[in-house]
């Protein structure tokens, strides 16, 4: 379940600028009883409301380094940028924002979509700096459950890497989930996957053509990406960009 939590900043009497992040919640395992009990992020003695100086950074960095901490949704990050490979441009204009809007709904107008015709497509999400992600949550395009209804076949095959450098370019990646489904089966089209790993860039990305497709004239990789979540935090080291 995802929840919001306020950080509050106060340089004096006149300046107050409050930021509001989705977070989530993590399932931890007691070490005494060994059963898993829910863990609120931040931890639950960590008020809702901090209200610290601009200048006790050291504040902020003890609570997002927190084991009990799971991260907030960096997509959602005002400094968070995403693109993707291209536009498709039918009756609505699907572009790379409706990915992070904040409505996971999986109908074709609230979704990102690439346009028809290019051997790759991919969608990235630039955090503007090095982060501590832990795991990225994908929602994708899917019409219904009737038979007629439009279904997630083009998400076969895709991967999910995470870089230092955009996906434009040839820099080298890690790979954090590829999915094996073949033209007979369906992938879920709700995944949440672990990708423990410092980067900035999180690409999603496919060179997958789905034959579903030939009866439409449309050929070619596409993603239609409706919500992407990258959950995680930032590192003590770097910049604090809120």
């Amino acid at each position: 379940m995802n929840s919001f939590y306020s950080i509050t900043f106060r340089k004096s009497s006149f300046f107050t600028c409050t930021a509001q992040y989705p977070t989530r919640e993590c399932e931890t395992k007691s070490p005494s009883q060994g059963s898993k009990s829910r863990a609120d992020s931040p931890p639950r003695h960590v008020a809702r409301l901090l209200a610290v100086s601009l200048f006790d950074w050291d504040v902020i960095l003890k609570m997002f380094k927190s084991p009990s901490f799971c991260g907030v949704n960096l997509s959602r990050k005002p400094t968070t940028t995403v693109t993707q490979s291209s536009t498709y441009t039918g009756t609505i204009f699907h572009n790379a924002s409706l990915a992070t809007d904040g409505t996971n709904k999986t109908t074709e107008r609230f979704c990102s979509h690439t346009d028809v015709n290019h051997t790759k497509a991919w969608f990235q999400v630039d955090l503007g700096g090095k982060y501590s992600i832990k795991s990225v949550k994908i929602f994708y395009r899917r019409e219904g459950d009737r038979e007629s209804d439009w279904k997630q076949y083009r998400f076969r095959q895709f991967y999910l890497e995470v870089s230092q450098a955009p996906a434009n370019t040839t820099a080298q990646r890690i790979r954090c989930y590829k999915d094996n489904t073949n033209a007979s089966a369906l992938p879920k089209n709700i995944i949440d996957i672990p990708c423990v790993q410092t980067a900035r860039y999180v690409i999603v990305e496919t060179t997958y053509e789905a034959t579903e497709d030939d009866e439409y004239n449309v050929y070619g990789a596409i993603l239609e990406i409706c919500e992407i979540e990258v959950y995680g935090k930032w590192l003590p080291d770097s910049n604090l960009v809120l």
